[in-house]
């Protein structure tokens, strides 16, 4: 996995059409039409694709299809069905995706893809451990400060002190 942040983000016309065309079918999919409603939240995710490594946007592409819903809840959630990889949007984020504080919108967004690029559904792993990858898949896109300032107004838990310690860890070893 690390080998998505590690290989060279080089723009080639035929990695940016690709790119292009995932976002097309992504805001084509019935599924996506309450995102497509709303030139704020459409610009969220358009800004957010344009940062996820090439790796994954042809992953999306060729494998199961990502589907974003909107739900009732709080933040969001990822899940994997057999045919899809699915992260439920909760009224909390769909705020979010809404108002100026969008890059925490979009550390979000990044932490449940950073589920599914970590592929967290097929595996039997330690749910802090799976939070601790995705907090982390989501610094490495650039939502550090984001991940940490969600963590900090979370309510005090042992996990939410896990957390913060990977992701200061992770602020403090890209400030030397």
């Amino acid at each position: 996995m690390l080998s998505l942040f590690k290989s060279k983000n080089v723009t080639t016309t035929a990695n940016t059409d690709y790119r292009e065309f995932f976002k097309s079918q992504f805001f084509q999919s019935e599924h996506h039409h309450w995102i497509v409603a709303n030139k704020f939240i459409q610009a969220n995710f358009e800004e957010f694709f344009d940062k996820l490594p090439l790796i994954l946007i042809k992953k999306f592409t060729q494998g199961p299809q990502l589907i974003f819903l909107a739900s009732s809840g709080r933040y969001s959630c990822a899940i994997n069905p057999l045919q899809a990889h699915v992260i439920i949007v909760f009224p909390e984020l769909m705020k979010l995706l809404k108002s100026s504080a969008t890059n925490h919108a979009l550390a979000i967004l990044a932490h449940e893809i950073g589920h599914i690029a970590h592929e967290h559904g097929a595996k039997v792993i330690d749910p802090i451990e799976a939070q601790v990858e995705a907090d982390l898949f989501a610094c490495k896109l650039g939502y550090a400060l984001e991940i940490e300032s969600f963590l900090e107004d979370q309510v005090e838990s042992l996990e939410k002190r896990i957390r913060l310690t990977y992701v200061t860890a992770y602020l403090h070893s890209t400030n030397n």
